[in-house]
């Protein structure tokens, strides 16, 4: 298809001018099924997921943020202070598999931390593709989100 474009524009032409044109020529025969149509006209999703996404954000601009002491504030949401505040039967257990397992509802007059029927999908931010080498200067930092997220603590500073 490219080529038949490119034999067709003259040989002023730009390349862009030869790539939009291939654009507009694939972006118009676009067609919508039934079922795709049916989603939109009923404004459903096109896609579903059963298993719920968790991102954390452990930088440390976030975390210094957070409070220092044992109590948790009504306010804050983040899964670091829930963490924090679980309760002692989940003691053992480390942030990530707490997030993935464990659902926590504040809202839940009993049982605020349930089990997850099926496991959730983790994100971590920041996100390294490898393990750094000891002397790049990042290496401080991902060993310490790799103590967050595998180490059971209580305290970031004294556990971490």
């Amino acid at each position: 298809m490219l080529h038949i474009i490119f034999l067709a524009s003259p040989i002023a032409d730009p390349a862009t001018s030869a790539f939009q044109k291939f654009l507009a020529e694939t972006l118009v025969d676009h067609d919508i099924g039934a079922q795709e149509t049916w989603h939109m006209l009923q404004k459903l999703p096109l896609t579903l997921c059963r298993r719920p996404f968790i991102s954390l954000n452990v930088n440390q601009k976030i975390l210094m943020r957070l409070p220092q002491t044992n109590t948790t504030s009504t306010t804050s949401s983040h899964i670091i202070d829930t963490y924090i505040q679980r309760p002692s039967t989940l003691e053992s257990t480390s942030l990530i598999e707490l997030a993935r397992s464990w659902s926590y509802d504040p809202r839940r007059k009993t049982n605020k931390w349930k089990k997850r029927h099926t496991k959730a999908i983790f994100h971590v931010v920041p996100r390294y593709s490898s393990i750094p080498s000891t002397i790049e200067p990042c290496y401080t930092n991902f060993c310490r989100v790799e103590l967050m997220l595998y180490k059971p603590f209580r305290h970031i500073v004294q556990d971490i």
